[in-house]
């Protein structure tokens, strides 16, 4: 997994040959999927805005299939970079005081020493080990060193060993993927899209299709609707495959081994010795940190079908490495895959509208900032969709340009705590603990998202790995935080902002620092005791996950070697015996466990409660009766409260409810007596629950 044989004396020509087609037909299977799906989802917007059927975006997409493939044929994405550019050295005083302020700044956020309000005490050291870092290498861009060809350089080129490991890694997760289970309740609704648009051929849903049959606003509202739920029912009716199966078993296996493809596409691009052990160092830390649902690991294969997963786990590396390759190495293919990316990334989810521009400029900024005026047409171009989508798709950018004039005006930062925020910082220590836990787990990743950029010796990458993590924490500044909660209500999804940082490759450069540096000492340098200190780390890292984190491939996490759709069987069971019991049309009042899987199995009979979470919104008007819903839902759980009983009839007539599942756990509860008094009696019983119909 060392040097690029092309450059090893004695290698064999036609393992590099081989070696080299793989690694191409990898790339290109990236470049085809993200192009590709791209032009699906301008397609997709268009077809939502003109009323387009069906057959018409099935054949725009084939004609844009073709188009993708020409492109990709006639745009050389010229060899793999595989020698380390180095820039100017950093000052020796520079470095270990930016160093040190990161390792201080990570044991305090892992201890969580600093609890709100001073989480900005550990901020402000943060701030203070990358911000001169990333200064100092943006100043001294327009020195850059080109290597001299000695024997000390790192090379990122992959040997024959090398993407064999990348491959049975990525198969490894691709499998894992497809044979474990792991329910979310945010399938619901995705999942429901699918299944409405595979059988509806007319058109594409633009409102609900969970409550009913868009007579009410789509519950989660996007900027931009996410294109990639309506694709998976496309190709579902094209090829009669149901969209469950296309969504669990197809998409999220695949999405799983090409996450892996993606980070060690960066990895190369980031031109470090040894890519592929870098790449099985970041899987490891990907299968070892599940400490927090919001943690990388379960944003990997566990809901690689989900496009918020798709967008942290494959589109943030590819954008990374489109945005070097562009503005460092100047490859066209790269700048058609970087505009092309930032479109993927808005048909993957709403949170692609801030992540993907933010590497984007990021990432050509860090390519070579001398040359950004040469890139920005093209950034132009790149970010054209995304921010489009922000600023027209709704009232989005006249609230963001009245929030930002707050912010300038000092009006945020002086603003009083609020009970729901709390004290100055609380919300921004939250979403960072959110994501990346506490104790150990805590300072690993801490360590690597603000460390990572002194492994490498490449000055585009360096650049990168430092300007990454100084944008993340200006995200949780002093008054940043406050404004984005309470000026766009986005705190339900804030703590997205980290996904920036390519945390989980950060973490495997970190760790294989020391095996990386010795693989570029020769002779005598590569003794048993550095050999020692150097597997040391990774060893550490390993043992501190395993005790002190959360694996993900464990039952408490996850159901293990099952082959099914990722749905609680017990409730599936349930939810479908209501469906079979009812009619087309039906509304069905069940408890939430039992409802939450109906909108994944049917489009024609609907739950009154699928989630409570989706009873809330714009969509939640009078009509709609959320309070009703709510009752219902939680009366036919825990059974009927007092001073309950008409409330609860009245939401039985207002919301038209035909079939009714109350579980067997109530047997005997007050709340059979007003069912039975409704009209309603008892047509099918089983473990779980009672039917009634009416």
């Amino acid at each position: 997994m060392g040097s690029d044989p092309a450059s090893t004396p004695g290698s064999d020509p036609r393992a590099t040959t081989v070696t080299t087609l793989a690694t191409r037909l990898i790339d290109a299977g990236l470049d085809l999927a993200v192009w590709w799906f791209a032009a699906w989802t301008v397609i997709y917007h268009a077809a939502l805005g003109w009323d387009l059927s069906q057959s018409v975006a099935i054949a725009a997409m084939a004609v844009a299939g073709v188009a993708v493939v020409v492109a990709l044929v006639r745009l050389d994405p010229g060899p793999d970079p595989c020698t380390a550019a180095p820039g100017r050295p950093m000052p020796r005083a520079l470095w270990w005081s930016s160093l040190g302020a990161a390792a201080v700044a990570a044991l305090l956020m892992a201890g969580r020493i600093l609890v709100p309000p001073g989480w900005y005490a550990a901020w402000v050291l943060a701030i203070a080990g990358v911000v001169p870092a990333a200064a100092w290498s943006l100043w001294t861009a327009r020195r850059v060193h080109r290597p001299a060809g000695g024997g000390d350089e790192e090379r990122s080129g992959p040997s024959p060993v090398g993407v064999v490991v990348v491959v049975l890694i990525a198969l490894a997760f691709g499998l894992l993927a497809m044979f474990t289970r792991r329910p979310d309740s945010d399938d619901s609704f995705l999942v429901n899209r699918s299944l409405y648009a595979q059988e509806h051929a007319d058109g594409f849903a633009t409102g609900d299709t969970m409550f009913g049959d868009e007579e009410v606003d789509s519950v989660r509202p996007d900027v931009a609707p996410s294109s990639i739920e309506p694709l998976i029912g496309v190709v579902g009716r094209l090829s009669g495959v149901p969209a469950q199966t296309l969504t669990y078993l197809v998409l999220g296996p695949v999405i799983a081994a090409a996450g892996i493809f993606a980070a060690w596409r960066v990895i190369r691009t980031f031109r470090v010795r040894a890519p592929a052990l870098v790449t099985a160092v970041t899987a490891g830390f990907l299968l070892l940190d599940g400490v927090r649902h919001q943690s990388f690991g379960n944003f990997s294969l566990a809901r690689s079908w989900q496009g918020k997963v798709i967008l942290v786990f494959l589109l943030v590396p590819v954008l990374w490495h489109y945005a070097l390759a562009w503005s460092r190495d100047r490859s066209p293919s790269a700048a058609v895959g970087l505009v092309a990316a930032n479109v993927a990334a808005v048909g993957l989810t709403s949170t692609g509208l801030v992540v993907a521009p933010a590497v984007s400029v990021l990432g050509v900024l860090a390519g070579n900032p001398k040359r950004l005026a040469r890139s920005v047409p093209v950034l132009g171009l790149a970010l054209a969709y995304p921010l489009g989508a922000l600023l027209l798709g709704s009232d989005t950018g006249l609230v963001l340009g009245s929030a930002v004039a707050e912010l300038a005006a000092g009006s945020v930062i002086g603003r009083a705590a609020s009970p729901e925020i709390g004290p100055i910082g609380e919300g921004a220590s939250f979403s960072w603990y959110l994501v990346l836990g506490s104790g150990i787990p805590m300072g690993i990743a801490a360590a690597s998202i603000l460390g990572s950029w002194a492994t490498v010796r490449d000055a585009a990458a360096r650049r990168a790995l430092l300007l990454a993590p100084v944008a993340v924490l200006l995200f949780f500044g002093p008054g940043i935080h406050r404004l984005f909660i309470t000026e766009l209500s986005v705190d339900a999804v804030y703590w997205r902002v980290i996904w920036i940082a390519p945390v989980p490759v950060m973490a495997g450069l970190a760790v294989t620092a020391g095996v990386r540096w010795v693989l570029t000492r020769s002779g005598p340098e590569r003794t048993a005791l550095r050999w020692t200190a150097a597997v040391a780390l990774p060893l550490a890292v390993t043992a501190g996950l395993w005790f002190r984190g959360a694996p993900i491939l464990v039952e408490t996490n996850m159901d293990l070697w099952v082959f099914d759709w990722d749905v609680d069987p017990g409730r599936r069971a349930a939810a479908q015996r209501a469906i079979d019991l009812s009619e087309p049309g039906d509304v069905v009042a069940a408890p939430v466990p039992v409802g939450q899987p109906m909108p994944l199995l049917s489009v024609e009979v609907r739950p009154v409660n699928p989630e409570d979470r989706f009873t809330f919104g714009g969509h939640a008007t009078p009509e709609f009766d959320a309070p009703g819903r709510a009752l219902l839902a939680r009366s036919l759980g825990t059974g009927l409260a007092p001073d309950t009983a008409q409330a609860f009839r009245s939401a039985l007539d207002t919301l038209s409810v035909d079939t009714v599942c109350s579980l067997q756990a109530i047997a005997g509860d007050p709340v059979e007596e007003e069912l039975a008094a409704t009209g309603f009696v008892v047509v099918d019983t089983t473990d779980t629950c009672v039917y009634w119909r009416r």
